[in-house]
């Protein structure tokens, strides 16, 4: 390990926010100086370390040297350590992405599949992370959902394993006793991952971790931790290694992905498997067969509930190891000395441990209540450990504390708090002790108070509070609204005014207090770039309810703004005086906002009205990238009152729509804002999770649609236009698109039309059917023409039976050839993603009877037998004499044939003169292990089953050649061009090349060509090929 011991941290990188805190350490994002690059330094202050019930530098030193030595592509690195004046710093690759948990459902939400397949390409990674350390005698001890974490935000990122501060080499001698307090000694952590013999004092190794893993893969599939519970509850649910896997959400889960679960949480871990036998289980090895696809819609609401507790508890321990708690600690733990004497050094350092050790098992007894809430709505929690949990007094109370928190409306303080209660307490007592005038009764009680404990301890919890919440650091509770660029007039909507002439709307946070009224930083009229206030009879109310902390007020008081105090006149009775009152008030208050700007092109406002059944005229989409989104003036849902002061009343839409097309200059819209005050952000997904993404409640959309930075692109399968499409609410704001081409999803709010835009960064947004919508669509044209293709055939019925019996024949071609595509037809859209290079296994020809499949085939073969090879098809045939089997064909007696194609293991058959002959999979992939390139000259429905991440299909389509000047002389060129138009038709969505075979010769090099480029040359591929 290279001690950076001569060269100071801060001189080679720059540090910057904080991302995780303990109360010794703190986790920063840092940039080295010179190459621009992002790390994660640890920085770990070694004097408090001193001072620590649940450290020491033994573990800061054991964590360093272990995280040194593990270099693996799914274990965070530790690239250098520095020492300097006492601190630690301990610089790791950064890691972009959240931990895992956090992601499945962020990705969910913003409509990705999360599938069993996903889960085993992420567990594969975090086992063969365990099988490294494992092989280095290495036991990370403390594997939990937030050592897990993606290395971007990429759809592709892997996960690495982090957080080796409990970790130990099998070799050093560290007593079970150490471990307990170091991993449970502060009362936090808790013991969900924890594996029987951990918890029973025995001894235990590379098992432990194993059962960790087990808890990890058990809560990704159904959501939820296998043990529910605290103390010693919890741990006798473990050491029974009683829990279940049954119930609506496992019934979804594969028997497979249950059995290895089953192989990991076994209570002997002499029994469990090992990492090497885990990563050799069919769920991990074989995903593609054994790992359903199907989006885990369950599971992902499970998870999001899972994460919003482990949220609050991190928040939590957040707020325990504050820069104010652990300044105050001390203080607080400090006796006030009433007879001035000097307070024993030694004394003091034991009463602050003590005081870390009573604080942190305070917030220990909070955290523990709420996995004891868990196991009420736990239906498979044991009945008579559930009835010990209502006979705790402990729980009880802490229960009717809740119901009292959740009933009293509490409103935030129209002052903001006061950080040094604690120490403005300390300073009286002080003074009261150090008084030459003598006490007082009232002096003496007043100091007695003082010193009790536990009012030392509620003023500590309060400057935490205040210094987190309110303070100049606070990390605001709502995200900050987009910042709108307008020239604007603020007006109430009884005319009044704020702020002078001439001046600018500066772009500062709004801020809501106690009574709901909001506060721009509005300085004058005129200017450009501020947040619109909303008005509502000189009452401002803030479009966010985000808590403004120091910092905001200064700014606001420093540009000379009107203070928050200023709102209101304390002398005047018509003002709010109680919460009440303001409720009620605010029941009878219609918001009303203004909101003004300059339009003097002819681009789109891009929005689109709608009136409803109470002829109000609603916003009802607002067009990604267009004017009004940009601006973030509008949200779906408001209500226009006025345009340019134009009543909207009794308006037809295509009048409202010629106003706004036809405005100029400066636009003033009147509106009543909807409740849902966030600007529509761009959210991506797969219709899988459709439903899932819209009918959850409106704050867990508001949670997560700022997360779905990762764009999602999808590949047209049909033809679309939307002159054409009497559905679409407006033709204008449609964009017509062709078979293949890719889009960018930019909102998919509304369940039937989806916002999109082509390929390009400044391309403009457009409608285009939804993936329901367009399945309705198919399918309501399909039962149409079965409807009409009856009564065709009723009018038919007076025709000449010969003629009949032709026509229903060709029928039956027709039906046979739309059946090749059933399950395709309904494939509107698919989710792609563009990759550098990606290796194609397959090579699939495509293409009408006799236009030379065959001969390309083997021409390409023939030149290249190290780079192609054709799987050799099996047969129920006799072996003739001098064939070789394994030459020409498989031989294979006819009930081994047919008992294969029943277990779904040849890719096509078929009969011929009383034989079978087929082609089976698992010669194709013999051919792909063997580095060759699979050359299938199939029938288009083998695409159902070549069209995944086993095989990578190369699709090419070879096309007749036109009839042009071409002399047919028994029409076989005209069904050969008419198969291959047909061909085209029903399969082009799938070709990925078409070549026409015009001559055979540039056919052959046109293909050959290709097949070498596809490998190397940047692609779309399908979103399910790349999480293999």
């Amino acid at each position: 390990m290279s001690e950076k011991v001569e060269v100071i941290f801060e001189e080679v990188y720059h540090v910057y926010e904080t991302t995780e805190k303990g109360s010794c350490w703190v986790q920063r994002r840092c940039v080295h100086r010179e190459t621009g690059r992002q790390f994660s330094v640890k920085i770990v202050d070694v004097a408090k370390i001193a001072t620590s019930a649940s450290l020491d530098i033994e573990d800061i030193k054991r964590e360093a040297t272990i995280c040194h030595s593990l270099k693996h592509s799914h274990i965070v690195e530790l690239l250098e350590t520095y020492s300097s004046e006492g601190i630690l710093y301990m610089v790791f690759e950064f890691m972009e992405g959240s931990d895992l948990f956090m992601e499945v459902v962020s990705r969910a939400c913003a409509g990705f599949v999360y599938s069993e397949t996903v889960a085993s390409y992420y567990m594969r990674q975090i086992l063969s992370a365990v099988r490294y350390c494992h092989q280095r005698d290495v036991i990370h001890r403390d594997i939990r959902p937030h050592c897990v974490l993606l290395a971007t935000k990429d759809t592709s990122a892997p996960v690495k394993l982090y957080g080796f501060s409990h970790a130990i080499r099998l070799d050093e001698q560290i007593s079970l006793t150490q471990h307990q307090k170091r991993v449970d000694g502060n009362g936090m952590n808790g013991c969900h991952f924890s594996a029987p013999e951990v918890l029973r004092g025995l001894g235990y190794g590379k098992p432990s971790d194993i059962w960790s893993c087990g808890v990890l893969l058990y809560t990704l599939l159904c959501g939820s931790l296998p043990f529910n519970g605290t103390g010693d509850r919890l741990e006798e649910l473990i050491c029974r290694t009683k829990y279940v896997m049954s119930g609506p959400i496992w019934d979804a889960v594969s028997s497979s992905a249950k059995d290895l679960v089953s192989k990991m949480l076994v209570h002997n871990p002499l029994d469990r498997y090992t990492a090497v036998q885990l990563l050799e289980h069919p769920w991990i090895r074989q995903r593609d067969t054994h790992a359903p696809s199907e989006h885990l819609h369950a599971t992902v609401e499970q998870l999001y509930r899972f994460n919003t507790c482990r949220k609050l508890k991190g928040l939590v321990l957040s707020a325990v190891s504050s820069e104010k708690w652990l300044t105050l600690s001390l203080c607080v733990s400090s006796p006030i000395n009433d007879n001035n004497n000097d307070v024993d050094l030694e004394q003091t350092t034991a009463n602050h441990r003590l005081e870390e050790f009573l604080s942190n098992r305070a917030v220990s007894v909070i955290i523990e209540s709420l996995d004891d809430l868990e196991c009420l709505s736990d239906p498979n929690y044991d009945p008579v450990m559930l009835d010990n949990l209502f006979t705790e007094q402990r729980f009880i109370s802490l229960l009717q504390l809740y119901d009292k928190i959740h009933q009293q409306c509490l409103l935030p303080p129209r002052d903001l708090p006061d950080e040094d209660a604690s120490l403005i307490a300390q300073e009286i007592a002080e003074w009261i002790e150090e008084t030459p005038l003598g006490l007082t009764p009232e002096m003496e009680e007043l100091h007695s108070i003082l010193s009790k404990p536990y009012l030392r301890s509620l003023l500590q919890a309060h400057d935490v509070v205040a210094h987190e919440i309110f303070g100049d650091g606070a990390v605001p509770l709502t995200p900050p609204p987009q910042t709108a660029t307008l020239t604007t007039t603020l007006s109430s909507s009884t005319g009044g005014c704020l702020g002078g002439l001439g001046g600018t709307l500066e772009g500062a946070l709004p801020i809501a207090f106690g009574s709901g009224i909001g506060l721009g930083a509005i300085s004058g009229i005129g200017g450009v770039g501020g947040t619109p206030l909303q008005m509502n009879g000189g009452i401002g109310m803030s479009p966010l309810g985000a808590v403004a902390g120091r910092s905001d007020v200064r700014r606001l008081q420093s540009s000379g703004t009107t203070s928050p105090e200023g709102l209101l006149d304390d002398n005047d009775p018509t003002n709010i005086t109680t919460g009440q009152q303001q409720n009620q008030q605010q029941q009878h208050i219609t918001r009303i906002r203004l909101v003004q700007f300059q339009k003097n092109t002819d681009e789109p406002m891009g929005i689109t009205l709608k009136v409803d059944e109470e002829g109000r005229c609603i916003v009802a989409r607002i067009m990604h990238g267009g004017m009004i989104h940009k601006q973030a003036t509008l949200h779906v849902g408001d209500e226009i009152i006025e345009i340019n002061g134009i009543s909207v009343a009794n308006q037809t839409v295509e009048s409202l729509q010629r106003l706004l097309r036809d405005a100029r200059g400066s636009v003033t819209f009147k509106i009543v804002p909807t409740f849902r005050s966030v600007p529509p952000l761009a959210t991506s997904g797969l219709p899988q999770t459709e439903q899932y993404h819209h009918h959850h409640h409106h704050q867990q959309h508001q949670n997560f649609n700022h997360l779905a930075s990762s764009a999602m692109y999808i590949k047209c399968m049909f033809n679309y236009d939307p002159i054409d499409d009497e559905l679409i609410p407006c033709t204008q704001a449609g964009i017509s698109f062709r078979i293949g081409q890719i889009l960018q999803v930019i909102n998919k709010e509304d369940a039937n039309w989806w916002q999109v835009r082509k390929c390009s960064p400044e391309g403009p947004s457009g409608l285009v059917p939804s993936p329901e919508l367009q399945e309705w669509r198919l399918t309501q044209t399909a039962l149409e023409n079965a409807k009409n293709d009856k009564y065709g055939h009723h009018r038919d019925s007076t025709n000449c039976s010969i003629f009949r019996k032709r026509k229903k024949e060709k029928e039956k071609q027709l039906a046979a050839k739309r059946a090749l595509a059933d399950d395709m037809d309904l494939s509107c859209y698919e989710e792609v993603m563009k990759v550098p290079a990606f290796r194609r296994n397959t090579l699939v020809l495509l293409g009408a009877h006799g236009v030379g499949r065959r001969h390309i085939k083997n021409t390409l073969i023939g030149g290249n037998p190290e780079r192609y090879a054709y799987p050799i098809p099996h047969t129920t045939r006799p072996q003739r004499r001098g064939e070789e089997n394994g030459h020409h064909y498989f031989f294979v007696h006819q009930d081994e044939m047919l008992r294969d194609i029943a277990t779904n293991q040849y890719l096509e058959y078929g009969g011929h003169e009383g034989a079978m002959y087929g082609t089976k999979l698992d010669t194709i992939r013999r051919i792909i292990n063997s580095g060759k390139m699979a050359i299938l000259d199939v029938e288009p429905q083998a695409l159902k089953m070549l069209r995944c991440a086993e095989f990578t299909p190369f699709v090419v389509f070879i096309a007749a050649p036109p009839l042009g000047t071409l002399h047919d002389v028994d029409g076989s060129l005209e069904r050969l061009n008419r198969e291959s138009t047909q061909l085209a038709n029903t399969f082009g969505r799938w070709f990925d090349l078409t070549i026409v075979n015009s001559d055979i010769g540039d056919t052959i090099h046109q293909l050959r060509e290709a097949a070498e480029l596809i490998h190397l040359q940047e692609q779309w591929v399908p979103v399910t090929w790349v999480y293999r």
